[in-house]
């Protein structure tokens, strides 16, 4: 009798459209606003301050995939981090399957790529090891996200990167969302933590190069070539691209899992010695100290190098240091021993010079007239 009646539940037609939900109370949560087109709403229970953001689901009737939905909702409420948005609670409703979560005010990744075309490889890493702490901890916990692309990646305020994980687990490669999907979803093969690596190096491959790693003009040609070619990378594409970065990018994007970072904890701690060798020696600071600026000034389309600007005038005034690393150094990898000052010697005039040779000379033989004399 309970299988007939779930049954009959979600045989109903589904309801998708936000506009129905907008001022309705789904179980004391009030519904304000719709925040994303993926059916994510601005709500609120007893405190109108105290705000929440609120997932739906219409289960599809012919996938049978209600339970699904539930079972993966249940599995990510267990992921705690600071990388990663937290789901409070889960509810269902006639019509629908909901999902609570913490709201990030800001903007996703999707939205600053759009104006940003390309951002510094500094800043690429930086976001990178944020996105890897958080996939870290899912994986530890053995959830995986299954779909990983700019869109669900939230940066906050003070540039804190949240991971959505609230997805039905399910991936469509369609539109924008297919130049981030593993290979292993269009060899029929189940999605595990390497392939998460592969949607995120796909996605650092984009912010550092301004380009897709295997761009086409449909969805079912970017599949295509994700199963079968091997991206083109950096440094053989864009000139600054350290080779470190380079060889990250590679064992990410490889299609021979042999090749690719396993587990996210490698590539966490590669990215770690990435940023200490090649992006500490300049000294620029936190992304999160820069990528808010990022935000702010990014209209220009060099919104990397405006904020590295207001960096060191800041620490112009504050150390009043006389050599600052200049933008332009930091693009060709300057080496910081060429930016310091070299000292010289005093120059003197070639009059001088003849004058101590001539008397060097006239030393020379003084010596050698004594001695012949006092034999």
């Amino acid at each position: 009798m309970a299988d007939e009646l779930k049954q009959d539940k979600i045989e109903k037609p589904a309801k998708n459209t936000g506009e129905m939900l907008l001022g309705q109370c789904v179980h004391g949560y009030h519904i304000v606003q719709q925040i994303s087109t993926s059916l994510v709403f601005l709500a609120f229970k007893d405190d109108p301050d105290h705000q929440v953001a609120m997932k739906v689901f219409y289960p599809d009737p012919y996938a049978c995939n209600h339970d699904v939905i539930l079972e993966r909702l249940q599995e990510i409420k267990k992921l705690d981090h600071e990388n990663i948005v937290k789901v409070y609670e889960t509810g269902e409703t006639e019509d629908f399957i909901y999902a609570i979560m913490e709201y990030v005010p800001g903007e996703n990744l999707y939205d600053l790529m759009r104006r940003n075309p390309r951002l510094h490889w500094a800043a690429a890493g930086e976001l990178a090891r944020e996105i890897t702490k958080g996939l870290v901890s899912a994986h530890a916990l053995g959830i995986t996200h299954r779909s990983l692309h700019p869109d669900r990646i939230l940066l906050g305020k003070g540039g804190q990167i949240k991971i959505n994980f609230c997805n039905e687990g399910e991936i469509t490669p369609s539109g924008e969302i297919a130049n981030y999907v593993p290979p292993e979803l269009f060899l029929g093969e189940t999605l595990e933590e390497y392939s998460d690596i592969y949607s995120l190096g796909a996605i650092i491959y984009n912010i550092v190069t301004g380009n897709a790693p295997l761009a086409g003009k449909t969805p079912k040609e970017i599949a295509m070539k994700h199963r079968e070619m091997e991206p083109v990378l950096a440094p053989y594409g864009v000139s600054d691209v350290p080779y470190s970065l380079s060889a990250i990018l590679s064992r990410s994007l490889s299609k021979d899992l042999r090749e690719r970072y396993f587990r996210s904890f490698e590539l966490h701690a590669a990215i770690n010695n990435f940023i200490l060798n090649d992006i500490g020696k300049y000294k620029i600071g936190s992304y999160k100290e820069l990528l808010p600026k990022v935000v702010e000034v990014s209209e220009s389309g060099k919104a990397f190098d405006q904020a590295l600007h207001l960096e060191r005038d800041k620490r112009k005034k504050d150390e009043k240091i006389d050599v600052m690393i200049d933008v332009e150094d930091l693009k060709t990898e300057t080496d910081s021993s060429e930016i310091l000052p070299k000292k010289r010697l005093p120059s003197f005039s070639p009059l001088f010079w003849k004058i101590i040779i001539l008397c060097f000379c006239s030393l020379i033989l003084n010596i050698i007239l004594f001695l012949s004399l006092k034999k």
